[in-house]
């Protein structure tokens, strides 16, 4: 085996060792192919779950969005003194905002 071929193996033996296979790899999505999901919740204090996962507060996603999967998401808005509520849609790349606000449950009177 000559020299050239001799480093060209070796080369090769590297690269494929850590991992430097080309089409073996994927590349990581990019932030076009993401959707982003802003909520605009009242009460402020709404939480936000996507598949019993917690998003985080209404207040917080309509400052910064999440960034999921594109497709369908089956989103949760809860709030301490209010009826819950629970929408269905499907997010596109790009930003997608959700507009929500939550009845509050009436109070009882002195029985």
């Amino acid at each position: 085996m000559n020299r050239v071929a001799l480093w060209a193996f070796w080369v090769w033996a590297i690269a494929a060792s850590v991992g430097c296979g080309g089409a073996r790899q994927k590349a990581p999505p990019s932030a076009d192919a993401l959707a982003h999901l802003r909520v605009v919740a009242r009460p402020p204090g709404t939480r936000v779950y996507n598949d019993d996962v917690y998003l985080g507060m209404g207040a917080a996603l309509e400052a910064v969005p999440a960034s999921l999967k594109p497709g369908k998401v089956h989103l949760a808005f809860t709030a301490e003194g209010h009826y819950p509520e629970y929408v269905t849609t499907t997010l596109s790349p790009g930003l997608t905002t959700v507009t929500i606000s939550l009845a509050k449950i009436p109070e009882l009177g002195p029985m």
